[in-house]
Protein backbone atom coordinates (compact mmCIF):
# COMPACT_ATOMS: atom_id res chain seq x y z
CA UNK A 1 0.00 0.00 0.00
CA UNK A 2 1.38 3.12 -0.61
CA UNK A 3 2.39 5.72 2.11
CA UNK A 4 0.54 8.87 2.40
CA UNK A 5 0.84 11.74 5.05
CA UNK A 6 -3.36 11.29 5.74
CA UNK A 7 -4.20 8.46 8.06
CA UNK A 8 -6.33 5.35 6.59
CA UNK A 9 -8.93 3.87 8.48
CA UNK A 10 -8.19 1.12 10.35
CA UNK A 11 -11.02 -1.31 8.41
CA UNK A 12 -9.83 -0.35 4.68
CA UNK A 13 -6.59 -0.98 5.85
CA UNK A 14 -7.30 -4.23 7.34
CA UNK A 15 -9.43 -4.87 3.88
CA UNK A 16 -6.15 -3.81 1.62
CA UNK A 17 -4.57 -6.66 3.61
CA UNK A 18 -6.60 -9.16 3.50
CA UNK A 19 -7.40 -8.62 -0.02
CA UNK A 20 -3.64 -8.61 -1.20
CA UNK A 21 -3.34 -12.26 0.90
CA UNK A 22 -6.00 -13.84 -0.37
CA UNK A 23 -5.43 -12.99 -3.47
CA UNK A 24 -1.70 -14.15 -3.42
CA UNK A 25 -2.55 -17.69 -1.91
CA UNK A 26 -6.18 -18.28 -3.05
CA UNK A 27 -7.37 -16.33 -6.43
CA UNK A 28 -10.60 -18.06 -7.02
CA UNK A 29 -11.72 -17.30 -3.52
CA UNK A 30 -10.71 -13.49 -4.08
CA UNK A 31 -12.55 -13.40 -7.71
CA UNK A 32 -15.73 -14.17 -5.73
CA UNK A 33 -15.79 -11.83 -2.86
CA UNK A 34 -14.60 -8.49 -5.46
CA UNK A 35 -17.19 -9.30 -7.38
CA UNK A 36 -20.47 -9.19 -4.94
CA UNK A 37 -22.32 -6.07 -5.44
CA UNK A 38 -23.56 -3.91 -2.70
CA UNK A 39 -24.91 -0.75 -3.44
CA UNK A 40 -22.94 1.27 -0.49
CA UNK A 41 -19.83 -0.89 0.34
CA UNK A 42 -18.09 -1.16 3.57
CA UNK A 43 -14.44 0.57 3.94
CA UNK A 44 -13.72 -3.15 4.20
CA UNK A 45 -14.63 -4.32 1.15
CA UNK A 46 -13.59 -1.30 -0.58
CA UNK A 47 -10.05 -2.03 0.74
CA UNK A 48 -9.91 -5.66 -0.10
CA UNK A 49 -10.49 -4.35 -3.90
CA UNK A 50 -7.96 -1.78 -3.85
CA UNK A 51 -5.61 -4.83 -2.13
CA UNK A 52 -6.42 -7.39 -4.43
CA UNK A 53 -5.45 -4.58 -7.61
CA UNK A 54 -2.36 -3.81 -6.22
CA UNK A 55 -1.52 -7.60 -6.17
CA UNK A 56 -2.45 -7.70 -9.36
CA UNK A 57 -0.47 -4.74 -11.02
CA UNK A 58 2.50 -6.21 -8.89
CA UNK A 59 2.21 -9.66 -10.15
CA UNK A 60 1.82 -7.97 -14.07
CA UNK A 61 4.32 -5.96 -13.73
CA UNK A 62 7.07 -8.73 -12.39
CA UNK A 63 6.15 -10.83 -15.33
CA UNK A 64 7.15 -8.05 -17.99
CA UNK A 65 10.53 -8.07 -19.79
CA UNK A 66 13.05 -6.21 -18.38
CA UNK A 67 12.54 -3.49 -20.81
CA UNK A 68 9.46 -2.45 -20.16
CA UNK A 69 9.97 -1.67 -16.72
CA UNK A 70 11.98 1.13 -17.36
CA UNK A 71 10.59 4.78 -16.42
CA UNK A 72 9.40 6.28 -19.69
CA UNK A 73 8.64 9.43 -17.77
CA UNK A 74 12.58 10.54 -17.72
CA UNK A 75 13.85 12.49 -20.60
CA UNK A 76 16.47 11.89 -22.56
CA UNK A 77 19.87 12.90 -21.51
CA UNK A 78 21.14 15.98 -22.61
CA UNK A 79 24.57 14.22 -22.86
CA UNK A 80 23.61 12.32 -26.39
CA UNK A 81 26.75 12.44 -28.78
CA UNK A 82 24.84 14.54 -31.43
CA UNK A 83 27.87 13.31 -34.25
CA UNK A 84 26.27 10.26 -34.00
CA UNK A 85 23.21 11.40 -35.57
CA UNK A 86 21.45 10.67 -38.89
CA UNK A 87 21.72 13.98 -41.17
CA UNK A 88 18.73 14.48 -43.20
Amino acid sequence: MEEKDELVHPHYQQGFNEGYLVTEHWPEISDTIAQVNVSNPALRLEGFRDGRRQYVRELTKSNRPKWMNRDITKTPSSDHDKSKDIDR
